[in-house]
């Protein structure tokens, strides 16, 4: 029996993660993309490609494309990927000047993703038959996007407006102007465009601190998420899914924070973190056993956190179902004397 501890997910992505409707969670590390089965937390796959960092991934939604993976990154290229071999379909070149921020797909869309750079360009492109159109509708850096049920998408803007589009034109629809710089407010606008029939009254939000709130939109009322073990710090991104084999169906959530865990949640009466994966966000400098528990290891990660010189974790060897990790901030004298340990 084995434990992983997988790669950190990346930060400042609002779009780093997605739940496939096979039941796996995709993920950005770096230049890579890690799929997690959270069914058993283990890592079952990867997508190897892009020469910068994955900005954004996300799963196409509609058939017979339900297993193909979009991503785009910092190299300027969004790609299309057969989650199941692992390999490369398609790849948008020379559309994009700078860094991508944002893919979305909905299931009226078929093979057609819309993605969006840092400089507002948007690119809608059929990676099928490898056909695109752009267009530039606010010159003003984008920072999120989000895809309805329809052939319509929602696109945030630095300024703090957001735009509603046709994506088979790229044209606007509506203009939504209510956040001014860096508020602390949700809103929500009923601009008919269309909605999830299953989770349409409901909004799931994150804060700087780790907290996790599930909305009703209809009744504007709000529950915590609640568990023994919760995210510390800022949550980046939101997946939905059923896990495999699921007989039940029911609804689960992932998110990624940057205290470089992903946790797990039930969403059934009450949002309840089932558990909190830690994960690795640099270099493992030097591994140590535990002289009076040798089930307990300890390693020298330069992670960077948490500010300051490292991490030291501290984790139980498989013995247990649940693996007790606990986390510990280094400072650089400890860290650069396992540095030195490792290269000695």
């Amino acid at each position: 029996m084995s434990r992983q501890l997988p790669p950190s997910p990346n930060w400042y992505s609002s779009s780093c993660c997605d739940w496939s409707a096979g039941g796996l969670v995709a993920y950005a590390a770096k230049s890579a993309v890690r799929f997690l089965d959270p069914s058993t937390r283990r890592i079952v796959g990867e997508l190897l490609g892009h020469d910068d960092r994955v900005t954004t991934l996300t799963f196409v939604r509609s058939p017979p494309w339900l297993h193909v993976c979009v991503t785009g990154s910092a190299d300027k290229t969004v790609r299309a990927w057969d989650s199941e071999s692992s390999s490369c379909m398609s790849c948008l070149r020379d559309q994009h000047q700078l860094e991508v921020v944002a893919v979305a797909s909905s299931a009226a869309m078929g093979p057609l993703i819309l993605s969006v750079d840092k400089g507002g360009v948007l690119v809608a492109w059929d990676f099928a038959s490898s056909s695109s159109r752009s267009a530039c509708p606010m010159k003003m850096p984008a920072t999120c996007m989000a895809s309805t049920g329809a052939r319509t998408a929602a696109v945030g803007y630095a300024n703090g407006v957001i735009l509603l589009l046709d994506v088979t034109t790229i044209s606007i629809l509506h203009k939504l102007v209510g956040h001014d710089g860096r508020d602390r407010t949700i809103r929500v606008w009923n601009a008919r465009v269309g909605t999830s029939k299953q989770e349409k009254d409901s909004l799931i939000s994150g804060g700087s601190n780790g907290d996790v709130w599930w909305w009703n939109v209809k009744s504007k009322r709000a529950q915590k998420g609640t568990g023994k073990q919760l995210p510390s710090r800022s949550v980046f991104s939101f997946a939905l899914g059923r896990l495999a084999g699921d007989e039940e169906e029911k609804l689960k959530m992932v998110c990624v924070s940057m205290d470089r865990t992903i946790a797990l949640w039930d969403m059934q009466d009450s949002l309840t973190c089932r558990w909190l994966l830690p994960c690795l966000g640099g270099y493992v400098y030097d591994i140590d056993r535990c002289p009076s528990d040798p089930a307990r290891v300890v390693l020298a990660v330069g992670d960077q956190a948490r500010g300051g010189g490292g991490r030291g974790r501290g984790s139980d060897m498989p013995r247990a179902d649940d693996p007790d990790v606990a986390d510990q901030q280094q400072g650089a004298a400890r860290l650069s004397a396992a540095v030195a340990r490792a290269a000695g």
